[in-house]
């Protein structure tokens, strides 16, 4: 199966149609648009590719090249799921999609990862599995992100190996190119980093609370270096951050307070987040799910 991108849509416009999307045109194009629409997205109904169609062709009101017109289009259409060609052959947990368009794998409190590599059209259904390097430590439940650089940052663990419980400070970072994992320091004076939360800061510089205090610490890649971060206004046990669009971090408190705090990049400090209208933490084990950016800059966050 062939990947299908807007690019590869787009050049198949026949010229006489124009090398743009005009909207004062579009009753002439249209049959062309949705027949190439039609002919290469076969997982859709065509009532769903003519809705997709006519949002976006509501939503553009100028001249777009159909490269832009054909990303609008694939964006209205409903989410799809399929199931991949090749399975990762381990007890899979958690996933990262790396700079370079591959999808690292880890076996579930193991040390071994593996690596999904789409095929050549682009197609993660069909791509293929490999082992990369075992990691230094086995590890389960903890902070980790993909740096700017292209690395992966794992930190901490509520569970490391057949030790439960024993929220592990050990740290490293995988590089891709290289294929190697590098232990480093953890935050210093951090015997335990756990299942702490953490965000990836615009300028790649990554942010990391406490697990079960108020303590935070920033690392920065480039000089490979920790620095202590304002203590919060609550412990970071089992939260879930998001950086916002004004380079801030939000999170609920996992207690019964109902309240959020929010960490202010520029000026390195917390203020008030605001008070939840009702709980949506799990108070008996201080539990809440997860927390997303949507795409019109609001936050979701889910209870536990």
């Amino acid at each position: 199966m062939k990947h299908i991108t807007a690019e590869t849509l787009a050049e198949m416009i026949p010229q006489d149609a124009g090398y743009n999307f005009n909207s004062v045109h579009e009753k002439r194009t249209s049959k062309i648009v949705l027949d190439v629409l039609k002919s290469n997205l076969q997982n859709y109904s065509f009532s769903e590719i003519e809705q997709a169609y006519y949002k976006a062709t509501n939503y553009v009101r100028y001249t777009s090249t159909w490269h832009k017109f054909f990303c609008i289009i694939l964006s209205h259409l409903p989410g799809k799921w399929a199931k991949l060609a090749n399975n990762p052959g381990i007890n899979a947990s958690t996933m990262f999609l790396l700079t370079n368009g591959t999808v690292l794998c880890q076996q579930a409190n193991d040390r071994r990862w593996r690596k999904l590599k789409p095929d050549s059209f682009g197609s993660y259904i069909n791509g293929t599995w490999s082992d990369i390097s075992p990691s230094n430590d086995q590890r389960m439940y903890y902070a980790s992100t993909v740096l700017s650089d292209g690395r992966l940052i794992v930190c901490g663990g509520e569970y490391s190996g057949t030790n439960t419980g024993v929220w592990t400070n050990k740290t490293e970072i995988y590089d891709p190119v290289a294929d190697t994992w590098k232990e480093i320091n953890p935050p210093t004076g951090w015997n335990n980093v756990g299942d702490s939360p953490c965000v990836l800061f615009p300028d790649g510089r990554l942010f990391i609370g406490k697990y079960n205090e108020t303590k935070t610490a920033i690392y920065n890649p480039i000089n490979n270096a920790w620095t202590a971060g304002p203590n919060k206004p609550s412990s970071s046990s089992e939260e879930s951050w998001v950086l916002l669009p004004d380079n801030t971090v939000i999170y609920v408190r996992c207690n019964s307070s109902q309240r959020a705090d929010k960490y202010i990049i520029a000026t390195n400090t917390w203020v008030d987040g605001g008070t939840l209208p009702q709980n949506i933490i799990e108070l008996s084990s201080s539990e809440i799910g997860a927390a997303v950016l949507l795409n019109n800059g609001r936050t979701l966050f889910v209870g536990a």
